[in-house]
């Protein structure tokens, strides 16, 4: 195969001792990747040569199949820096299929330009994701069980306080114990019982003051007319 002009860079830049990364691209339609070492003759001193090994990117896409590929789509991206500056990724290996973009993680691959990236499918992230309408059927059901309860206490709260107060005014002129569904009621109930108790009480005052008036009115009348 023929050099490609990255290929004669990469071995230039390594003989002079740099040590560039590897580094994928593409040549006729296909993604390669190639990648440098300088190595040492071990038994000639100031002997070196550069090896340069170039994959096709089908045996890298090959090895992600390995991974479970119905989860998603696990992808080898580059990143790649422009003349201009701007920075764009390029899968140059993957596998599988994925739809939830939103959902993609990177992580790097150290002392490379790689990253290795997954891209959830559909049917993953259906698996997992929390379908809205149970939630929304159950918040409706507790909204109408709510304005039932609310509905049924405007409706039997009225009939039960008419209930409460008419027991209290019962009980206002008896010293029997009293009990009150509404607790709030039997502090009026005894205030009411005490008021009521009070008045029977200045009333039969009253009206025993009142008899021995008549009698005595009677017999002086007795005793002018004798």
């Amino acid at each position: 195969m023929t050099a490609t002009g990255i290929e004669v860079d990469m071995v230039r830049r390594t003989s002079e001792e740099e040590k560039p990364q590897p580094e994928s691209y593409k040549f006729e339609n296909r993604w390669l990747t190639s990648m440098t070492a300088l190595i040492n003759h071990p038994r000639i001193a100031n002997r070196r040569a550069v090896v340069i090994i170039t994959l096709d990117n089908e045996q890298l896409s090959e090895q992600l199949k390995a991974l479970d590929s119905s989860a998603g789509r696990f992808a080898l991206e580059q990143r790649i820096t422009g003349a201009s500056g701007a920075v764009s990724d390029n899968a140059v290996a993957f596998s599988g299929s994925g739809s939830g973009e939103e959902f993609k993680r990177l992580a790097e691959v150290p002392g490379t330009p790689w990253s290795v990236s997954f891209t959830p499918s559909k049917a993953l992230i259906d698996s997992i994701s929390i379908k809205p309408w149970p939630l929304l059927g159950v918040f409706a059901l507790s909204t109408l069980a709510l304005l039932f309860a609310i509905g049924l206490i405007l409706v039997r709260f009225p009939r039960k306080l008419d209930l409460e107060v008419n027991r209290a005014i019962s009980a206002a002129e008896r010293k029997t114990p009293l009990e009150l569904a509404v607790p709030e009621l039997v502090v009026i109930a005894k205030q009411l019982r005490r008021a009521t108790l009070r008045a029977m009480r200045q009333v039969g005052v009253a009206q025993s003051g009142t008899l021995p008036v008549a009698e005595v009115q009677e017999s002086f009348e007795a005793e002018r007319e004798s």
